[in-house]
């Protein structure tokens, strides 16, 4: 869409949509023969324009109209099912995309205006010809003038096809922009600007109804199981139509293969606009209206302004500040540490890091060396927020406590050996979260030390962490054995504690391994204390070599310091003694 059109129109058909404030914003509904008129039911409320809207202003000489009406009508897709769709543009500009036009060829060379947009597409699944270039730097001519049409996959193809229809000249997909397995440093360099890329995108193309990259998007759409239609009677009298679907059709909507993937999370969260092309509907999303505006029309979920309130963050003071408000919110003031609005405390940003690791966690990735890559960008999000350094996966501010990281799947898998060091979640393949750990510190941190693989990508991957801590420790003997595994002793783990009369005790605590563990006779083991109240939470580290240790597992159980000592014959933690660590 041509710059030029859009600043400064001032015509009265565009007027009342504010089209000359900073940001601008156009509803287009491109529902040609549309069942429904304009009274819609009042429980509905539609805030846009139509495309005869488009097209009146055509007629008395709105060039933006007369514009826009035009891509639309001619050359529409006949696959395309009807949406409603709403446009932003701002004026700001990004290099180094790939234009549009250079991935067609022949007779489907398309022409565009615009040259400073751009539309970012998330990739699917599914090796093809053309993610293989992105695999190996290739030296063929051809692909340096073009991408031929037909061996681009059929998911990216629409998104292109989308782009290009909505005025858009150039489009950012990850699987053609980064080259996944070079040698070099290619990857890492450009995933440490992929903050840039989605947070200056005119928005994000989200194609949940496509299962993988070869399906596509723009298909014809097929009706939900249980869906019918009925005629109801309007407060105005009039008889009208609705259709009606089960609750497990909607549910079913919300599920799809992009919200089991990491990589996605954050192009979602830091996406400023996405278009959702869901199985049934097509939804608009911004951070002011998530999940807000649905084929059209306005709907009731997720409503409140993460830049309109009182400053306060609690639930209990603010009700309409939750869920992806909060974390819309933090990402608006990590692209903008300057803004004057109140800046949430300092806790509930700590919070949210960690609800987002948990949602993160439970996700999949193709290549798990990936795991703290695919998070790298909401970090740099929330790092002017958070303040202070980040390590492995974690704010160094954070220190000990964010060490009481548990893993919480079900099913354990084995510990890799190259995702970083022990102590960080990032080294296991489970879903984390955070015990609820609280009273006094009882560990010292005394020294970090990270080597990352990119010095100029402080949020991305590292090659070896060293922690250096000191608190109360406690050695106990430790063995596995699966098929002994009871209500008692789940997956097998029993843990003993030498008395000093020479007899053995049962280690009565709650004890998570870290990975899954082959079976193993008794060995030595430590409880390393990190916070002592009403009970006590911590970790458990094994000898690695003769001078350092790894991280185990986490553990928290009845042996409070000073206050309590419930059902449990090991020694008070004040008992245990100070002993300092080196773990990797």
């Amino acid at each position: 869409m041509n710059d030029l059109l859009l600043r400064g129109h001032t015509c009265s058909q565009c007027r009342k949509i504010k089209l000359c404030e900073p940001r601008e914003e156009i509803f287009i509904d491109t529902e040609l023969d549309s069942k429904y008129p304009r009274d819609s039911p009042s429980h509905m409320s539609f805030n846009g324009l139509r495309l005869d809207d488009l097209e009146a202003g055509s007629q008395n000489g709105c060039s933006l109209g007369k514009y826009l009406s035009s891509q639309l009508r001619e050359g529409y897709p006949e696959t395309w099912t009807s949406h409603d769709l709403k446009l932003y543009t701002d004026g700001w500009r990004f290099h180094g995309l790939i234009p549009l036009e250079k991935t067609l060829s022949g007779d489907r060379k398309l022409e565009f205006s615009t040259k400073n947009q751009y539309v970012h597409a998330p990739a699917h699944k599914g090796k093809t010809y053309v993610e293989f270039l992105s695999y190996e730097i290739t030296t063929d001519e051809d692909v340096e003038t073009e991408i031929p049409w037909d061996k681009i996959p059929r998911t990216i193809q629409d998104a292109i096809l989308t782009s290009q229809k909505l005025g858009i000249g150039f489009i950012w997909v990850d699987s053609l922009c980064i080259i996944q397995d070079s040698k070099a440093d290619d990857k890492n360099i450009e995933i440490g600007q992929m903050t840039q890329v989605y947070t200056h995108a005119a928005f994000t193309i989200a194609a949940r109804r496509a299962p993988d990259a070869h399906r596509g998007f723009l298909h014809k759409r097929p009706l939900p199981s249980g869906t019918t239609t009925v005629d109801f009677c309007s407060e105005d009298g009039k008889t009208r139509q609705c259709t009606l679907t089960f609750k497990s059709a909607a549910k079913e909507e919300d599920q799809n293969v992009l919200d089991t993937q990491g990589w996605t999370l954050q192009e979602y969260l830091m996406s400023r606009r996405l278009l959702i092309i869901g199985s049934w509907t097509t939804t608009w999303s911004c951070r002011k209206e998530r999940v807000g505006n649905c084929d059209g029309w306005t709907l009731d979920r997720e409503k409140g302004d993460p830049f309109n309130y009182n400053g306060s963050w609690t639930s209990s003071e603010n009700k309409v500040f939750k869920g992806t408000h909060r974390l819309d919110a933090i990402a608006f003031f990590g692209t903008h540490p300057d803004s004057n609005y109140p800046k949430p405390e300092d806790h509930l940003i700590l919070w949210e890091w960690n609800s987002l690791v948990q949602r993160y966690t439970q996700r999949n990735l193709t290549r798990q060396t990936d795991r703290i890559l695919a998070i790298s960008g909401l970090a740099q999000i929330f790092s002017p927020m958070r303040g202070g350094a980040y390590v492995a996966g974690l704010w160094v501010k954070d220190f000990p406590d964010t060490l009481l990281w548990e893993n919480r799947s079900r099913a354990l898998y084995p510990r890799p050996s190259d995702q970083g060091p022990s102590w960080s979640w990032t080294a296991i393949n489970s879903t984390v979260t955070w015990g609820a750990g609280h009273g006094k510190d009882v560990l010292s941190v005394d020294s970090i030390e990270c080597d990352l693989d990119q010095p100029s990508a402080p949020f991305g991957s590292v090659k070896r962490g060293a922690l250096r801590v000191t608190g109360p420790a406690l050695d106990l003997e430790w063995k596995r054995t699966k098929s002994t595994s009871s209500l008692m002793t789940p997956g097998g783990h029993h843990l003993r504690y030498l008395m000093p009369d020479g007899m053995y005790i049962n280690a009565r605590i709650k004890f998570l391994p870290d990975a899954e563990e082959p079976d193993s006779d008794w060995t030595t083991v430590t409880l390393l204390a990190v916070k002592v109240d009403d009970y006590t939470t911590g970790i458990v580290l094994r000898k690695s070599t003769d001078s350092e240790h790894s991280r185990f597992g986490y553990f928290d159980a009845n042996l409070p310091g000073d206050k309590y000592h419930i059902d449990c014959q090991l020694p008070l933690v004040r008992k245990w003694g100070s002993r300092t660590f080196t773990i990797i």
